[in-house]
């Protein structure tokens, strides 16, 4: 539909813009560029979509408004283990018997118990 000369120029002019926007939702600049790089990417994908109802520019920041939330939206689902501390200095002695008794029935076939 765009020929690579089009898509050159609209990198060009927009992938600052787009930075900045990421940078919005991210605190992290090289988080906000990855973002913008794959919103652009996006718009490349998508660009049948664009119905020409307003300036490709403001269709460009939507697709990167659109990246930037659902990033936010899978980030939530994950853990990071830098930030879990737990310590597993307890032994087999530090447990009340039925404490004891619970975990050992179930050890070997779950981790919920």
């Amino acid at each position: 539909m765009f020929s690579q000369d089009f898509w050159v120029e609209k990198y060009q002019q927009n992938i600052g813009k787009m930075i900045a926007l990421c940078l919005r939702y991210v605190s992290d600049k090289q988080e906000a560029e990855d973002l913008a790089h794959e919103a652009f990417l996006q718009c490349v994908e998508k660009a049948d979509t664009f119905k020409g109802l307003g300036s490709f520019e403001a269709w460009m920041r939507r697709v990167t408004v659109n990246t930037a939330l659902q990033h936010l939206r899978q980030a939530q689902h994950f853990v990071h283990l830098e930030e879990i501390h737990i310590e597993f200095d307890m032994s087999e002695d530090d447990l009340e018997p039925e404490e004891l008794a619970r975990y050992s029935r179930c050890w070997p076939l779950s981790w919920r118990c």
